[in-house]
């Protein structure tokens, strides 16, 4: 990577802690502790009441997990693409992270509610407003999708 790459990768991780941390709604954690515990996120509305989980709230479809196509895309492509293609890619990211790494899921609800909290991720941080980067909608989402990966760990 060049100086320039760098740079630009900074830039880019500042701007996703920042979306990280201003993300608001009801399908924000405030309290998190490893999934594999036991231990269930805790989420609030924008009213401070607690909401129930994301999976909860859009378990619709059974087969929630098939038909990401975004793995190669640009953030242009996430952010025309669908909500169920971007949940999609972002079960796909983290499946790949689980077999390459100490990163365990037990039940494909947990799987489901990490994918929505890095589908939210990768979308905030991506949003028109947020980047002040030239070019940063021409930028790949696994570019975002690592970074958002990165800062929130364990507390997917």
């Amino acid at each position: 990577m060049t100086r320039k790459d760098w740079g630009t990768l900074s830039v880019i991780i500042v701007l996703l802690s920042l979306a990280v941390w201003s993300v608001s709604g009801p399908t924000t954690p405030t309290q998190t502790s490893s999934l594999s515990s036991g231990v269930r996120p805790v989420y609030y509305g924008p009213d401070g009441a607690e909401v129930a989980a994301p999976s909860a709230i859009s378990s619709s479809s059974s087969r929630w997990f098939v038909g990401g196509t975004l793995h190669d895309k640009t953030v242009r492509a996430w952010r025309k693409a669908s909500h169920r293609n971007r949940l999609a890619t972002s079960a796909d990211f983290l499946a790949g992270l689980m077999i390459k790494s100490e990163y365990i899921l037990l039940s494909m609800s947990e799987l489901k509610e990490a994918a929505t909290v890095l589908e939210i991720c990768i979308s905030e941080a991506s949003e028109p407003q947020i980047p002040k980067i030239p070019g940063h909608r021409d930028m790949k989402v696994t570019e975002f999708a690592a970074a958002c990966i990165f800062l929130i760990g364990k507390n997917l």
